[in-house]
């Protein structure tokens, strides 16, 4: 089964290899920048952070799986980072968009 390749905002790729059943991050000199398990749902980077939404849940982590950011949303079944702190979520036919920057969170307090 051939590899599913999909640009990341931030420049670079996210790979996702079904043999070994992980996600790559790839910089833009194709260096492995991060891994994520393969039992994470679908995964979506900005270059400098990695979001994974699974099981009605959307998380956010740093490249080294520190995690900075956690929200439900019932029936998420896709994400992405746009390299602007915002990260897109599509449950069923509902686009949301939430700020996930840790700049805009202390803002908002």
């Amino acid at each position: 089964m051939p590899h599913h390749i999909r640009p990341v905002a931030g420049g670079g790729w996210l790979v996702t290899d079904p043999g070994e059943d992980a996600t790559r991050l790839l910089c833009r000199r194709l260096h492995t920048r991060a891994t994520v398990d393969g039992d994470r749902g679908v995964v979506a980077s900005d270059g400098t952070r990695i979001g994974t939404a699974i099981d009605s849940t959307v998380t956010v982590e740093d490249l080294r799986g520190r995690q900075v950011w956690r929200m439900a949303v019932e029936g998420v079944s896709d994400c992405h980072l746009d390299g602007r702190g915002v990260l897109w979520t599509l449950a069923g036919d509902r686009l949301g968009a939430r700020e996930t920057a840790p700049c805009a969170q202390a803002a908002r307090k």
